[in-house]
């Protein structure tokens, strides 16, 4: 009698555990992709699918660019303004916990530590910051970019420096060229067409 009753109670017990277990709610990632174009994204999903096998989640994938009809026009145009430069961005329970890669690790303990009742988790308070991008031209330069463009510049310069001599040398000897020695007299020969021209004129 007794040991029925025993049997009985943990037999309830058990099965109080097990619909406990069962009714859990998993933790819920959503995963802001920039599409198939994006191979970090696509690389954030394999890590997914990894840690899945340990630390059970349900998964939504959303692509910024092309949202579900279901997200709202004005959140899902927010989403992209402020995710547009830090793909893939991972949200658990609409909170914002990672960007640009899934940190396994910290991952794995955020979910090991979840808590569905909790109303407050620590990850609640993360608060999203966008990366400063760059305008195009202003910044800090490249290693090495100000020497390679002093040395294109002087190449040029020389150069130019280099045709205009090898003009200079080719009209001096088209001068020169027009200058003949005869019998140890130097006659130019454009003063000698000129006289011509004058004869032929006068004639």
């Amino acid at each position: 009698m007794i040991f029925r009753r025993f049997l009985s109670s943990s037999t309830r017990l058990l099965n109080q555990s097990a619909a406990a277990s069962s009714s859990k709610r998993l933790p819920r990632i959503t995963l802001y992709t920039g599409g198939p174009e994006c191979s970090l994204c696509e690389i954030a999903k394999q890590d997914l699918q990894i840690i899945r096998y340990t630390h059970p989640f349900d998964l939504e994938t959303i692509n910024i660019h092309e949202p579900p009809e279901s997200l709202d026009p004005v959140k899902a145009e927010k989403i992209r303004d402020d995710y547009k430069f830090d793909i893939p961005i991972l949200h658990l329970d609409d909170h914002y916990i990672q960007k640009h890669r899934v940190n396994s690790t910290v991952l794995k303990q955020t979910l090991e530590a979840y808590d569905p009742t909790d109303p407050s988790p620590s990850y609640a308070e993360n608060k999203f910051r966008r990366d400063p991008r760059p305008v195009p031209g202003i910044g800090k330069k490249r290693k090495g970019k100000g020497k390679r463009l002093e040395k294109a510049r002087k190449e040029m310069k020389e150069a130019e420096e280099k045709e205009k001599r090898e003009r200079e040398e080719s009209e001096k000897e088209g001068v020169q060229g027009d200058v003949v020695d005869v019998q140890g007299e130097k006659i130019d020969l454009r003063d000698v067409g000129q006289a011509g021209s004058d004869v032929g004129g006068r004639g």
